[in-house]
This record gives C-alpha cells, structure tokens and sequence, in this order.
C-alpha cells in the first residue's frame, strides 16, 4: 500500500482520537458522561445516527450479501427504516416520560422495578457486545486491508482507539467523532463508488457481468 493511503488512514485515526479526547475535558459527573447534558444540535445527532447506520454491518455485512445473493437482500433490510419509522411515530414522544434518566436500565427501573433494570442490563450487555464485537472485526478487517498488517495488530489498534476516546469523553466523543465519520463517509463512499465503476467500465458492464438471480427480486 502506498505510504499516502497510510497517512490518510493515520491521519484519520489521529483526528478520531483528539475529537474523542478533548470532548471529555468538561466532564464532570455520570450523567455528563452518559448523556452529555443533552447539549447536542440537530446536526450533530443526524450524523451520529447517520454514521452508526452506515457501520460496519452496512458497508461490509450487508455489501456482501448482496454479493452472495444478490438484490433480494433489499428485503432484508425494509425492516430497518420501517422500525425508525414506527420508533419516530409512536414511540418518541413517551420518552418525555423518562426524563433524567441515564440509561435504558433507568428507564425499564422508572417502569418495571429492579427486576425490569436487571432484565434490560442483562439483554442490553449481551447485545451490545456481540455488536462491539462485529464493529471491532470489521475495524480490524478493513485496517489490514489497507495497511497490509496482521489482523491481530490491525484488530489492536482498532481496539485501541476506541477505548481510548470513548472512556474519556463519552457519549459526547462518540457523538462528535461521528460527526467527522460521517462527513468521511458522504465523501468516501460516493469517490469509492466513482472509481470502482471505473475500473469495471461502467454500469452497463458491470451489469452484463451480474448473474440474472443477483438483478431479479
């Protein structure tokens, strides 16, 4: 790899890295770190969900099934804006009810007691950190691959970083990294998608090279 993709790639760790860090500088109490005081702009929590929708499982899960198995992936993948849809409807304005709350656990305790807050960490621990766990190999996936490192040193400084920034800063440095991840990725994906089509020679040509299943729901 070309020492220049590997600046990029440094450069933009770096700047993930001191955007994290300096957003733990006011930080004061656990309610600061767990919701930030809920001092955010509309901008800044469209990127932050922006950014975590198109992860790891979107541009790499889900890319690659649309390469096993071609377009019927798209049915796959109704469920979500359907879900943000009925979330948005029905289900936000109720959160008002939960105000000052800190966490999901919180909110099912305000609801349900102690066994409903013991319910919800046990689930929520479980989910995310078999969520974490994909992030980090699809981190540790994508470093290799441009870097030429081993996984295991590539899956490290994955780690590595974002341990770092997130256990300084919170909720707020995970909401201003994806601040800068998003505008990465409204810029990457599309110059990404520019020159692969360009190597291939066009739609037409990549196309004419798809099997008919890929193209037929």
């Amino acid at each position: 790899m070309h020492i220049v993709d590997i600046s990029i790639i440094v450069a933009f760790l770096i700047a993930t890295l001191y955007i994290g860090f300096n957003s733990g500088k006011k930080i004061k109490t656990f309610s600061d770190y767990a919701i930030g005081n809920r001092k955010f702009s509309d901008f800044a929590i469209y990127c932050t969900v922006a950014a975590t929708a198109i992860g790891g499982t979107t541009t790499m899960g889900n890319v690659g099934k649309f390469y096993d198995i071609g377009i019927t992936q798209i049915l796959a993948q109704i469920g979500f804006p359907i879900a943000y849809i009925i979330i948005g409807v029905f289900l936000v304005h109720r959160f008002s009810n939960f105000y000052g709350c800190c966490s999901l656990g919180d909110m099912f305790y305000k609801s349900y007691g102690i066994t409903g807050k013991l319910l919800a960490g046990v689930v929520g621990c479980t989910y995310e950190m078999l969520a974490v766990g994909l992030q980090f190999m699809a981190m540790g996936t994508t470093i290799s691959v441009l870097t030429g490192f081993s996984y295991v040193t590539s899956l490290l400084i994955s780690v590595g970083v974002l341990l770092i920034y997130t256990g300084r800063g919170g909720v707020r440095a995970v909401t201003f990294t994806d601040v800068l991840q998003f505008m990465v990725l409204i810029l990457a994906i599309p110059i990404l998608l520019i020159v692969i089509l360009g190597k291939i020679g066009g739609i037409q040509a990549l196309m004419d090279q798809l099997p008919k299943s890929h193209i037929t729901i």
